[in-house]
């Protein structure tokens, strides 16, 4: 079958099949598991917190610097530091805090750079034109070359979906490491690229999904 035989009636019946993908921003499960917590008011992360929202413009002094970054920090880094990046409340100001972290530790993990963003993204997602906001974000990651958390893709293509920017939903698409490629936001590609018309699009976008589907099947793995 080629995409070209894929009649208006088809696609309708396509669109129709797809799993129902109601997009929603729910709670991020590391930010569920820190707030969840006892009171950690006197821990190294939760008085770099404080500091970053009371001292916008003292952040260089080196007490904040031993707070983020000292040995005892190291367990569970990513999570703490997505959890004070969202906690910040705004994606400008926590675009200013990834900037002056990647500038006072260069040698700081992909994953928690990775991690660090989502929360940034997820803030702009909730901000008055969010499509625009994380458009640019995307471009800024892109530019630091920070790798897309599967949550972050999602946010971005339902962003280009709602702004029916679908140029935009298939580049980060296309930029996911495979591995990052779920259902839901394959399902959710393919939806929009039917709503906006392009079948073509659509079902090659779902081939290639059935023939990475097919090349991992238990049948083929035992012929080989």
């Amino acid at each position: 079958m080629t995409a070209k035989l894929i009649s208006s009636e088809q696609s309708t019946l396509l669109l129709h099949n797809l799993k129902p993908h109601r997009f929603s921003l729910n709670p991020n499960p590391f930010l569920l598991y820190f707030s969840s917590q006892p009171n950690q008011s006197t821990t190294p992360f939760t008085e770099a917190l404080q500091i970053l929202k009371t001292q916008e413009d003292n952040w260089d002094s080196n007490g904040l610097k031993s707070l983020l970054f000292s040995p005892s920090s190291r367990p569970f880094f990513s999570c703490r530091l997505y959890n004070i990046t969202y906690q910040l409340g705004s994606s400008q100001i926590a675009l200013k805090f990834f900037q002056w972290m990647k500038n006072e530790n260069s040698s700081i993990d992909s994953d928690s750079l990775s991690f660090t963003f989502q929360a940034i993204f997820e803030l702009a997602y909730k901000e008055p034109g969010s499509q625009i906001s994380l458009l640019e974000l995307f471009e800024a990651s892109e530019a630091h070359g920070i790798p897309l958390t599967a949550s972050s893709a999602n946010l971005l293509i339902n962003s280009s979906g709602r702004g029916k920017m679908v140029e935009k939903a298939l580049l980060v698409y296309d930029k996911m490491t495979r591995c990052k490629k779920n259902t839901q936001i394959r399902n959710f590609l393919i939806d929009l690229l039917l709503r906006a018309g392009r079948v073509d699009d659509a079902v090659k976008c779902l081939m290639k999904c059935l023939r990475r589907i097919l090349s991992f099947s238990p049948m083929r793995a035992q012929s080989v």
